[in-house]
C-alpha cells in the first residue's frame, strides 16, 4: 500500500511549520524560570482581599501608615492570578509570566505575518519580544504589555484600511481593568487618528474611528474603579517618577532602550536606501515610540511594540520597486508631492494561521509542568523567616525593604509594613522620611520612633542594619536569602 501523499500546498508550508515549532520552543524556555520578582506578592495580597469581598480604604488594610486611598488599577489579573495561586502554588506565578510571553510573541506575529514570509515575521516578533522581556515579570505588566500589542493591532489595521474594528472596545474594558498601560493604548488610538488625518485619508471614515476611541474611553471609565480610572496614570506617576526606578526616564545605557533604538535605525535605514519616505501617519508612529522610550524606563518596551508594524512594513519593501512620488502639476498652484498610500500591499500571508495558534496551544499546555519543575521555590525573598514571621503579634508594625515588603504583606499579612510598595499611598514626606531611615542618614530614627516600630527586616548590606545594631542594640533574629529580621531589646 503507498503511503499518502502530500499536498504541494502542506509541503509548501512545512518550513514555516518547522520555524514556528522551533520558535515558540525558545520563547517557552524563555518564559518559564523561577519567580524572582518582589512584585507578584503584593498582587496576591491585593487579590485575596479583593475576592474576600474586602475593599481598600483609610485606614488602609494592609499598613496603618498609609495616608492615600490605594486604588487597585490591576485588579483584574490580581483576583485571578490569586485564584490561580490557590490551585497550583508559585508555579502558577511562573505560569502566567510564561503565558504571557507566548501571547505577546504570538500577537507580534500576527502583526508581522500580514507583510512579511514565516522567516523574518518570526525573527522580527522575536526580537522584539526578547526587547520587552525586562517588563515580561511575573506581575500583571506582562498581561499588559499583550493587551497593548493586541490593541496596536487593531488599530494598525484601521490606519491601513480606514474599517472600525469594534472588538477594540470590549477589549480596552479589560486592558484598564488589568494595568496602567491602557493609558498607552487609548493614546495609540488617537495617534492613528491623527496619522490618517495627515495622510489626507477620508474626513468621514476617520471620525468613525474617533467614534471607536471614543467608545473605549467610555468604557475605561465604567470598570468598577469608575471615572477615577482615568486620573491614576497622573496621580500613580506623581510620586512614582520620585522614588520608583521604572518611573526614571530611560537611559542610553538601558538594553531596552538600546534595542528600541535599534528598530528605528533599522527602519530609517531601509527607508533612506530605498529612497522611500515614511508616510506622515507612520513618522508619528516612529516619534511617539522615541517619546516613550526616553519618558520612563517602564515604556519603553511598549515603544518597542508600537514601533513594530512601522518597521515590518519597511522591511517588507525590501527586494520591491520604491515607488515613485506622483508629481503633478496644479492649475494655478505649484506642484505638490502625493504622500504613499496608507492601504497595504496585495500580499497573502505565508504564515499559516491555524498553525501559529496550534504550536502556540501546545507551548502554553507545556509550559505548566516546566513551570512545576522550574518554579517551587521562589527567589529573592526570606521563606525561611516565614514561621518567625507569623508568630509576631497581629497588627506588629515591621520596617522592611520595599522591594521585600510586598512578599511581607503575602507571607505574614498578621504585621504592617511601615511603608510598602504602593507609593501612591504614601506622601512625598512619608517617603523621603523612609529613604533617610533605610540610608541610615541624619535623624534617621525619627521614623521608627514615630511608628513605634520594633521589627525591621532589611537587606544584610544595609546601612541601616548596622546602625540598628550599633546605636540601638538590636538583636538578629533570623537570615535567610540576603535579608536580616532583627528586633529592638525586651
Amino acid at each position: 500500500m503507498s503511503p499518502p501523499s502530500v499536498s504541494p500546498r502542506a509541503r509548501a508550508a512545512l518550513p514555516a511549520v518547522g520555524l514556528t515549532v522551533a520558535a515558540l520552543a525558545v520563547v517557552t524556555q524563555l518564559g518559564v524560570r523561577q519567580v524572582s520578582d518582589p512584585s507578584p506578592w503584593l498582587h496576591l495580597r491585593v487579590g485575596g482581599l479583593l475576592a474576600s469581598g474586602g475593599r481598600f480604604g483609610l485606614p488602609d488594610p494592609f499598613s496603618p501608615s498609609a495616608a492615600r486611598v490605594y486604588v487597585p488599577t490591576q485588579w483584574l489579573p490580581s483576583v485571578l492570578g490569586y485564584e490561580l495561586f490557590e490551585w497550583l502554588g508559585v508555579p502558577a506565578l511562573a505560569w502566567m509570566r510564561a503565558l504571557s510571553i507566548i501571547a505577546l510573541f504570538v500577537t507580534l506575529v500576527l502583526v508581522s505575518r500580514r507583510r512579511l514570509p514565516a522567516w523574518p515575521a518570526l525573527t522580527v516578533s522575536a526580537v522584539v519580544t526578547v526587547i520587552c522581556l525586562p517588563t515580561m515579570t511575573e506581575r500583571p505588566q506582562a498581561l499588559g504589555m499583550v493587551l497593548l500589542a493586541l490593541t496596536v493591532l487593531g488599530w494598525w489595521g484601521s490606519l491601513e484600511d480606514g474599517r472600525p474594528r469594534w472588538w477594540l472596545v470590549p477589549l480596552a474594558w479589560v486592558f484598564a481593568s488589568s494595568h496602567g498601560l491602557w493609558s498607552i493604548g487609548l493614546s495609540f488610538g488617537a495617534v492613528v487618528c491623527l496619522g490618517r488625518l495627515l495622510d489626507s485619508a477620508p474626513v468621514r471614515r476617520t471620525a468613525r474611528l474617533a467614534v471607536v476611541l471614543g467608545a473605549q474611553l467610555a468604557v475605561t471609565a465604567a470598570t468598577p474603579l469608575g471615572p477615577a480610572l482615568l486620573v491614576t496614570p497622573f496621580t500613580v506617576g506623581s510620586n512614582g517618577r520620585q522614588f520608583v526606578e521604572e518611573w526614571q526616564p530611560g537611559t542610553i545605557g538601558s538594553s531596552t532602550v538600546v534595542g528600541v533604538l535599534t528598530l528605528v535605525v533599522v527602519t530609517a535605514g531601509v527607508t533612506l536606501v530605498r529612497g522611500d519616505r515614511l508616510a506622515r501617519s507612520r513618522l508619528l508612529v516612529v516619534v511617539v515610540s522615541l517619546v516613550l522610550t526616553f519618558a520612563a524606563i517602564r515604556t519603553g518596551a511598549p515603544a518597542a511594540v508600537i514601533l513594530t508594524p512601522v518597521l515590518v512594513e519597511t522591511l517588507a519593501r525590501i527586494g520591491v520597486p520604491a515607488a515613485q512620488p506622483d508629481v503633478q502639476q496644479q492649475s494655478g498652484q505649484q506642484q505638490s508631492v502625493q504622500q504613499p498610500s496608507v492601504h497595504p500591499a496585495a500580499k497573502p500571508a505565508i504564515l499559516p494561521l491555524g498553525v501559529l495558534l496550534t504550536v502556540a496551544a501546545v507551548a502554553a499546555a507545556a509550559a505548566l509542568p516546566l513551570s512545576f519543575l522550574r518554579s517551587e521555590r521562589p527567589l529573592g525573598v526570606p521563606t525561611a523567616m516565614t514561621a518567625q514571621l507569623d508568630r509576631l503579634p497581629s497588627g506588629t508594625t515591621v520596617l522592611s525593604q520595599t522591594d521585600v515588603s510586598g512578599w511581607l504583606l503575602w507571607a505574614a499579612p498578621n504585621v504592617a509594613p511601615v511603608v510598602d510598595l504602593r507609593a501612591e499611598s504614601y506622601t512625598p514626606d512619608q517617603m523621603h522620611a523612609y529613604l533617610q531611615t533605610y540610608q541610615a542618614r541624619a535623624g534617621w530614627q525619627g521614623l521608627i520612633d514615630s511608628s513605634g516600630t520594633r521589627y525591621a527586616l532589611v537587606e544584610d548590606t544595609s546601612a541601616l542594619l548596622g546602625a540598628l545594631e550599633s546605636e540601638r542594640h538590636w538583636t538578629v533574629l533570623g537570615r535567610d536569602s540576603g535579608y536580616t529580621l532583627v528586633g529592638a531589646p525586651t
